[in-house]
């Protein structure tokens, strides 16, 4: 799992009123992050989830497809194992299994 950080920091977000094919719901607007965080340079794939979760939910099988078919409540445990996981410097571990997937 490789990631990039995410610095603090204002941008606009959303289409200017003008814009050609924008819709209803993409008022242009700013917004600020207040505070800096790790995002995946990927959609979490299939080994991944695997190597952490212990199963593949997904209908549409393939180690390196996305996962998919998961609910908000059992993606916020997989952010905490994973987040535990990097804070006790076990990401290796993971590493190491997804290269054997």
């Amino acid at each position: 799992m490789k990631f990039v950080w995410i610095a603090p920091g204002t941008f606009m977000m959303g289409s200017p009123s003008g814009e050609s094919g924008r819709e209803s719901d993409e008022d242009h607007h700013q917004v600020t992050i207040s505070k800096g965080f790790e995002l995946q340079t990927t959609e979490v794939t299939q080994a991944q989830w695997a190597a952490v979760m212990g199963n593949n939910p997904s209908n549409f099988k393939g180690a390196n497809r996305p996962i998919e078919n998961v609910s908000w409540n059992v993606v916020q445990e997989f952010i905490k194992i994973i987040t535990f996981d990097m804070s006790q410097n076990r990401s290796e571990i993971i590493d190491q299994y997804l290269r054997l997937y």
